[in-house]
């Protein structure tokens, strides 16, 4: 049983007798605090990955992975104590023989045992637990029960790193108004005792001084974008209809004249840039318009950038880069497909129980051996991207009329310098979103 754990960092184990039915519970010590939902996880992938199967009254796993309660807090399952007088229940050696049931012992042990796990491989495997977990394929369902599952997901996730604030007191508010049917004070009330509950809040949330005034700025944004499910919307998204030049316009207008004026000003001065991700900056900055912007009249500054010429996509929306100069001009629409991983990034196959290692190992602090091929942590495989969302992001790169290098220049621009095969499927979400912005 120890040597699964192994592969994840767990050298040392204790082996305790549940009580006279014989049920036996495995301890894992630890010298210092580890998060119970990334443990609980970690331990699943880890047991799964190698063969075991989780099965109540069998094999289960504490803490396990629990449900997140949006409405009432859900609690982990019970267990019991350890070494209670009369219950059968005492410590055992290698060969499941009792050898005592005393506290002094017990805690000698745990320690030993907690002083002599790898920490960092713990760690580690813990992170990618997560991931895999977060990653996992969801369910098709109806597109509202989608939605609310991604949101109390990322409920359920709470903060993983720092600058997640905003996201996620948005994403809360967002389910009480739309699911619990929420508003004003007490929707305020609901996303605030949430927020301070979900993990990694009082790690990575910055906002910590100012955390009820962050709650109420996003409570009154999401009342006026959102309503509660099934009602009618408050929301009213109809077109304006006057023959009044509309504000948008005027402001169009205005960030043409001065993304001209710094194009002008820069060239004149020398300081234009060759590279276009330097020139996107330059200009930007010079002009006091943002990013999006700039890219909606890629005309009054972009080098390649050609009025009225379809945007030829397959070099850049493809698996293998293409050069440009070799993509036929075409109007028909291109085709993103999917990519199949080659043999070394496949996942490996669980270990067979003759493949574990030394048959010997000790549950004292000086015994323990590690297992000779881990079959955990490994990353999950990527899944199969949503030809939807293919679909979404052709219409709408063939709406904005670019080229095949300008396509590719902002996508590199968005996303540090990848390349669209690079993109995960989160960040390709993203791009829709942001070309949907340009496009507004």
């Amino acid at each position: 049983m120890p040597y699964p754990l192994e592969t994840i960092g767990i050298t040392r184990t204790l082996l305790i007798r549940s009580s006279w039915s014989g049920g036996l519970h495995l301890y894992l010590p630890f010298a210092e605090l580890v998060n119970t939902f990334n443990l609980a996880v970690t331990l699943k992938e880890c047991l799964t990955a190698q063969g075991f199967r989780l099965q109540a009254g069998q094999l289960e796993i504490f803490p396990n992975v629990k449900a997140y309660g949006v409405q009432t807090f859900i609690e982990y399952m019970g267990h019991r104590l350890p070494l209670q007088p009369g219950s059968g229940s005492c410590l055992l050696d290698d060969a499941l023989n009792p050898i005592g049931s005393s506290l002094a012992r017990f805690f000698w042990l745990w320690d030993g045992a907690a002083g002599h796990q790898d920490m960092e491989a713990l760690l580690h495997a813990m992170k990618i637990g997560r991931d895999n977990h977060r990653k996992r394929p969801k369910r098709r369902s109806h597109p509202v029960e989608s939605w609310r599952h991604d949101l109390d997901l990322e409920i359920t996730e709470g903060w993983t790193d720092y600058g997640q604030t905003n996201h996620l007191l948005k994403t809360i508010a967002c389910y009480g108004r739309v699911f619990d049917g929420l508003e004003g004070q007490a929707l305020i009330d609901y996303t605030l005792r949430i927020a301070l509950h979900c993990p990694g809040y009082e790690q990575y949330c910055r906002h910590q001084h100012d955390i009820e005034r962050k709650v109420t700025a996003w409570v009154r944004a999401v009342e006026g974008y959102y309503w509660p499910l099934g009602t009618t919307p408050t929301r009213d998204t109809s077109q304006p209809k006057n023959n009044l030049v509309p504000f948008n316009q005027q402001q169009a207008e205005d960030a043409q004249h001065r993304i001209c004026t710094a194009y002008t000003e820069l060239e004149q001065a020398g300081e234009l840039p060759e590279q276009i991700t330097a020139r996107a900056k330059a200009i930007a900055q010079v002009a006091k318009v943002s990013q999006q912007t700039l890219y909606k009249h890629l005309s009054l500054w972009h080098p390649a950038y050609q009025k009225g010429v379809i945007a030829q996509l397959v070099s850049v929306l493809a698996p293998e880069e293409v050069n440009s100069e070799s993509v036929p001009e075409s109007s028909e629409p291109f085709e993103i497909k999917e990519l199949h991983p080659s043999g070394r990034y496949m996942k490996g196959e669980a270990l067979c129980a003759g493949d574990l290692g030394s048959a010997s190992n000790s549950f004292f602090p000086e015994g323990g051996v590690r297992g000779d091929e881990p079959a955990f942590p490994q990353e999950v495989e990527p899944a199969a991207y949503d030809p939807a969302l293919h679909e979404q992001i052709q219409q709408q790169i063939r709406s904005l009329g670019w080229s095949a290098l300008v396509i590719r220049q902002f996508i590199a621009d968005q996303f540090e310098g990848k390349r669209w095969s690079e993109l995960t499927e989160d960040e390709r979400l993203l791009l829709l979103y942001h070309l949907r912005v340009v496009d507004r």
